[in-house]
């Protein structure tokens, strides 16, 4: 399971659902990467329609398909996975991680991927190059304009039974459900409140309006340590969780 924190964020920010996919039988990796520039702070104010693919594919895999970000591919999320990959397996032989690399670059057929924000779009551009086992999505993908999805948000390599969401009703981004009616996910069911309890099943979308929560705390608060709320020491969504990120 690999997971990305959001823009200015680091693996920290993740310790407790990196704990969770642990207890749900993943090997997990929470990777940092070039995270200091937001889609949403530059993309609005480009016309190129281009643009949020462009910053994506560039924090991804490197090159120079954007002038926002300077990310060669060592410094990709590509490239410090594959070399992670590569250390864990030398220093811990005895531990399988040889099952998610082929050679010089990840098998991603065998790696789910999530995140926060910004981490949670580059899962799903991930999964749009790439085949891959799982996707799920907190509080994102972002990208919009005025609650229209991104011209990028349709299905890839991934098919859409394998993504799923997870947001704040009072999150910010007014894009992120019409990003998942993009993806194709709203078949699987409309997004279901948890709030009340309930067992979850069937749909792969979640919302909450749990505490009072506004803002980027909302937005935040369906991953982030410290920003998640806890009760009794668990975090609150512990069980939708688990639901999202499955087997």
């Amino acid at each position: 399971m690999l997971l990305l924190a959001g823009t200015g964020g680091t693996p920290a920010n993740g310790t407790l659902i990196g704990t969770t996919a642990a207890e749900q039988g993943y090997h997990v990796i929470g990777l940092m990467y070039p995270d200091d520039i937001a889609v949403m702070s530059v993309c609005p104010a480009d016309p190129d329609p281009g643009c949020m693919a462009a910053m994506r594919q560039e924090i991804v895999a490197g090159g120079n398909s954007s002038p926002y970000v300077d990310v060669d591919f060592e410094n990709s999320i590509d490239g410090r996975l594959t070399a992670l990959l590569q250390y864990l397996v030398r220093q811990y032989p005895d531990e399988n991680w040889q099952q998610f690399l082929d050679v010089d670059r990840p098998r991603w057929a065998n790696i789910a991927v999530g995140g926060l924000s910004q981490g949670g779009g580059h899962a799903a551009f991930i999964a749009k190059l790439r085949l891959v086992r799982r996707v799920v999505m907190f509080g994102a993908p972002a990208d919009g304009i005025d609650g229209a999805p991104a011209p990028w948000m349709s299905i890839g390599a991934t098919p859409a039974a394998r993504y799923y969401g997870f947001k704040h009703e009072r999150d910010p981004f007014t894009s992120i459900i019409p990003n998942w009616t993009a993806l194709g996910i709203t078949v699987y069911g409309a997004p279901s409140s948890i709030d009340a309890g309930l067992p979850i099943s069937g749909t792969h979308l979640l919302i909450t309006s749990a505490t009072s929560l506004t803002g980027l705390a909302a937005h935040a608060s369906v991953y982030g340590d410290g920003a998640t709320p806890i009760v009794n020491g668990v975090p609150l969504f512990l069980n939708a969780w688990r639901y999202l990120l499955g087997p």
